[in-house]
């Protein structure tokens, strides 16, 4: 099992402690073949906790570098690193197996749509939505997942951004749907 496999169910499994725990989901994004970093954003300020694996020692060792970080989201987050260190590799195996494991790339974009959606009717501009999906796509693109239609999702990630929200929710579909993710909206 790769380390970049255990980077990857580890941020799987903090997303979904975030969500338990009624945290905003972060960007996740792997660094390296030793570390992850997952990316809050508050009152326009990025927040990085980065968790680091050493693989010799089979322990995940957490870095948060904001004072909001260390203050607000880590103590929160504090039972997950208290866990068990380290997955046992069937464990990974079968849950990077799971069509929703891409899902963790696309938390900024969903979350953007779920908050965004309230005023779907209103003369704004959406694209942020096509611009974090875009960002989504880049890093898996970046991090190799050979089973993905690649060639479909390079396509996708040179569209043009729309300002229109039903323009936007559509191309956020449609990359889900590339990723072989179950869309969580309507």
């Amino acid at each position: 099992m790769s380390n970049c496999d255990l980077l990857r169910e580890k941020a799987i499994q903090l997303c979904d402690y975030c969500r338990t725990v009624g945290l905003p989901r972060p960007q996740c994004k792997i660094v390296s073949e030793y570390a992850v970093n997952f990316i809050w954003r508050n009152e326009g300020t990025r927040h990085v906790l980065s968790l680091y694996y050493k693989s010799d020692h089979q322990r995940w060792t957490p870095h948060p570098n904001t004072d909001w970080l260390k203050k607000v989201i880590y103590p929160q987050l504090q039972p997950f690193f208290e866990q068990v260190q380290v997955s046992s590799p069937l464990e990974v195996a079968s849950s990077i197996a799971n069509k929703d494991a891409l899902r963790m790339y696309f938390a900024e974009a969903l979350d953007c749509l779920s908050r965004l959606e309230l005023f779907a009717h209103e003369n704004i501009n959406f694209s942020i939505i096509c611009q974090l999906t875009k960002e989504a796509i880049k890093t898996i693109l970046r991090d190799g997942f050979s089973y993905l239609d690649c060639e479909s999702l390079t396509a996708m990630a040179e569209i043009p951004c729309s300002p229109s929200f039903s323009a936007a929710k559509e191309y956020l579909s449609q990359c889900l749907t590339l990723c072989h993710i179950n869309k969580p909206f309507n």
